[in-house]
């Protein structure tokens, strides 16, 4: 569309396709999200032109206490994750 810049995007990455959706869906972006927005590949603009489109940086993280922690630490050990 007329939103996006023509070329290729050198240093993209997978796990940046999630946070570019979202900010051009103008949803916010989860703590702790990977990757990060593909600005480049707009014209310039177009991402705060869309309406609710969070800077492109995650909030901050909701950290978790210190029983939930010990929750998700036994279940990751549970899963292998964590020894």
């Amino acid at each position: 569309g007329s939103a996006v810049q023509a070329g290729r995007l050198a240093a993209a990455a997978l796990a940046d396709i999630a946070p570019t959706v979202l900010a051009v869906l103008g949803l916010p972006l989860p703590p702790g999200l990977d990757g990060q927005v593909l600005r480049q590949a707009f014209r310039p603009g177009y991402l705060h032109d869309c309406p609710g489109t969070p800077p492109g940086e995650p909030g901050p993280a909701t950290p978790y206490s210190p029983e939930e922690e010990a929750r998700v630490a036994e279940h990751l050990r549970g899963l292998g994750y964590r020894e």
